[in-house]
């Protein structure tokens, strides 16, 4: 009796509940392909900045530079210029 039970939960994971959680997670903006070098966020529409250490490669979801930025830059996406020329 339990190995069916067992193989019930099964089953009931695998048709049911993790197809609605791929579903979930793609109508809510995340896709199961990742997304190529240089973009990121929604549809992998948004390029990463020329501002990070690595110019132009990021977190292919957040779009945060990998580790440093350019000398001059700072933030998550490098897009704050840290001198003001008078």
């Amino acid at each position: 009796m339990h190995v069916h039970n067992a193989l019930t939960q099964i089953a009931f994971y695998l048709l049911i509940h993790l197809p609605f959680k791929i579903l979930s997670k793609c109508l809510s903006g995340f896709y199961l392909t990742e997304c190529a070098t240089g973009f990121f966020g929604n549809n992998c529409a948004e390029n990463c900045s020329v501002n990070c250490g690595d110019p132009g490669i990021c977190d292919k979801v957040t779009g945060h530079c990998n580790g440093t930025c350019l000398a001059g830059w700072e933030g998550d996406l490098c897009q704050n210029g840290k001198y003001i020329f008078l």
